[in-house]
This record gives structure tokens, sequence and C-alpha cells, in this order.
């Protein structure tokens, strides 16, 4: 399998630090696990921004770039937790987050609230996305509430709020040849699957007969979920243009 070497994501980073105004910060959350039903969760599905700048594959971490600072990129991620492991499976923790993924600075998420509101005193402007998670926008909001509130301690509130999501779009359109490599495997994993499923199409078969022929061979070779729900309509339902059901 090709993968994209840290020193990418960190090399992302940078660019995106180079870009942003003098004295100011920037926060991207990671994606939360979504409940299915009780105690069992969705396959986890990263935020693309927040992977595309960290390769960090973990829930409700944060991301944090300050210029014109020591430590220009800091995480915030989950802890180690030896029971929470043992029943959802092992977290890299803030200290090999650090070391592995290149980080200047890495703090458990428990520490995020405490650092934060001193990252942020004092800067000019604020870069995140605002309007992408709810519950990290009153986070975010209610720490630049706090600032506003502490002037006869000191404390300063960015003056400027500024989107992050177009400076990091803009970046995400132009691929590097590591990329390239990851999207020419994906299509080669993915041509291959539709040739299996053609072999396998017979008088008889069912669409879901077909759709795991399908995901068998992209599973068996390194791709364990699709990137959209697979398509796969017999007769009348092939008229559908997103069939999903696949039941027949």
């Amino acid at each position: 399998m090709v993968e994209i070497k840290k020193s990418e994501f960190k090399a992302r980073r940078e660019r995106l630090l180079a870009q942003m105004d003098d004295n100011s910060i920037a926060l991207i959350p990671a994606a939360s696990e979504v409940t299915r039903s009780r105690d069992t969760d969705y396959a986890f599905r990263q935020d693309s921004d927040f992977f595309y700048l960290t390769g960090f594959n973990e829930p409700d971490a944060v991301l944090v770039l300050c210029n014109n600072s020591d430590t220009p990129s800091t995480l915030f991620c989950l802890d180690k937790d030896k029971l929470a492991e043992i029943w959802h499976g092992r977290r890299v923790g803030f200290d090999k987050a650090k070391s592995d993924y290149l980080f200047d600075e890495a703090y458990p998420l428990s520490d995020l609230e405490e650092q934060l509101l001193e990252l942020l005193n004092g800067k000019n402007a604020i870069y995140f996305a605002q309007g992408a998670y709810d519950s990290f926008d009153s986070k975010v909001f209610s720490l630049l509430g706090t600032l506003r509130g502490g002037a006869r301690k000191g404390l300063k509130a960015p003056s400027t709020l500024k989107e992050i999501r177009g400076l990091i779009h803009e970046m995400r359109l132009f691929k590097s040849p590591s990329e390239i490599e990851v999207m020419r495997e994906g299509c080669e994993i993915s041509a291959r699957g539709h040739m299996r499923a053609m072999r396998f199409s017979h008088a008889g078969a069912t669409e879901f007969q077909l759709e795991a022929e399908l995901h068998h061979h992209y599973a068996m070779n390194g791709a364990p979920h699709p990137a959209y729900g697979t398509i796969v309509g017999s007769g009348d339902n092939a008229n559908i243009l997103h069939y999903t059901q696949n039941s027949d």
C-alpha cells in the first residue's frame, strides 16, 4: 500500500501557516464518532481537512496552528486509557502523537480549554471553520467570551474571525506525487473489483452478492471501505440514480 509520509503532512501545516495573517491562530477539529445504536458506532470517518494536515486518524482531536510562535503546531488528542483501550482499541496518546506525527507540541484533550485560552490570548486573528461542528463553535465562542471579559486581567481576544476552509481547500486542489500514487492505487483496486463482479455476474445472482464481490476485493487489497455507497441495480432498479438498497 502506498502511504503518505508524515513529513508531507508537516509540510502542509507549514504552507498553511505561511498563508495566515501575522500573529494569528488556526483551530482545526477532528471528527467525532457517531453512535449507531446503544454501544455500537458507525465506522469512523476522519474530517478530511483535519486528516489532510495531520494524517492522524483518531476522533475528537484538535489541531492548533500559531505563527510567530516557538511551537507552531500543537495537537490535542485522547490520552492513553487502559480500560477504554481494552473496550475500544488502542490510542496513540499525546506523547507518541508528538514524536510520530511531527508536531511541535501535544497535550491530552483534557487540557484543551485551559491551553486554548492561553494560546488565543493576544492573537490578532483566529481562523476556523465556523458552522462545521456546532459543539466546537460553542467551545470557541465561550473561550472568546472569557477573553473579552478579562480585559482588566490583561486578557485580549482576537479581534478578527477568518474562514480557514478556503485556504485548505485551495491547497488540496493540487496533488503531490504521493497523493497521485494513492489515487492511482485506489483506481486500480476499484477497476479490478468491478472486473471481479463482472466475472461473477450470472442469472439468479442477487444484487447484494455482487456488492459482496466488490467489497471483498476492496478489503483484501487494503481498502476496507468504499468511498461512497455501492450501487448494484438490476432490472428496473437501474433507473434509480442513487440506488443503494442492493437487495433484489
